[in-house]
């Protein structure tokens, strides 16, 4: 495939090291497997500083991080006879403030119609929960990247525990879940959301900035 030979996705990236700012600020971990044996990768998204990364790293190591991270997943599903993941994205804390900066707009839609095209299928299930009422904003504009399979793997979850726990529980065991989330996985010093494997991301210190945007262009709200 000519998009996997542009991006060396079968060769160079396989070795490639991201940039420590990645590495250390871009939130997402794969806690274990679902009952049939697909990997659960758990995104905190609100802990995403695209702007800092942006300032930190280019557009294209943010895209080469993201299909790192699919492969490998993809890779872990092939050891258990599977094709497909269950993401699950936390969207406490979220806010649109950062996507109101375009570079950070741009490189979000940019990464979903990447998955789209080059990864169809590949998601058997996704659960967002602890969705403010911003976020309706936010996957009124995402949704229309979205091909109709994606979407119908979609569930939506406000912030109440009571529902999205046992929604994640009903196809993932307790010990492939991190105790936020209402598994039996830990940190060693107890930290419940397992963040030694599950990495939190956070607001970049601008020690790592490299880049300087002079004239950052604001786009409204509707339009992310």
């Amino acid at each position: 495939m000519k998009w996997r030979q542009q991006w060396e996705v079968d060769g160079a990236l396989k070795d490639w090291v991201p940039p420590e700012v990645l590495q250390k600020f871009h939130p997402s971990g794969t806690s274990g497997y679902d009952k049939d044996g697909a990997p659960v990768i758990v995104v905190p998204f609100a802990g995403l500083d695209v702007i800092g990364i942006l300032h930190s790293a280019c557009r294209q190591d943010m895209i080469r991080m993201t299909i790192k991270v699919l492969e490998h997943n993809l890779a872990l599903a092939a050891k258990t006879g599977e094709n497909q993941v269950v993401v699950i994205f936390d969207m406490e804390g979220f806010n649109l403030r950062q996507y109101a900066w375009r570079p950070a707009a741009e490189v979000v839609i940019s990464l979903i119609q990447m998955y789209e095209a080059n990864y169809p299928e590949i998601l058997k299930a996704c659960y967002i929960i602890n969705a403010p009422r911003v976020f309706a904003i936010a996957f009124n504009v995402i949704k229309k990247f979205l091909n109709e399979y994606t979407l119908g793997k979609i569930q939506i979850f406000k912030s109440d525990p009571k529902k999205w726990k046992p929604a994640l529980l009903s196809n993932i065991t307790p010990e492939n879940l991190p105790k936020h989330y209402g598994g039996s996985l830990t940190d060693p010093d107890g930290n419940p959301r397992y963040a030694t494997v599950v990495k939190m991301g956070g607001k970049v210190p601008k020690s790592y900035y490299t880049k300087i945007w002079k004239h950052p262009k604001m786009v409204r709200r509707r339009s992310i």
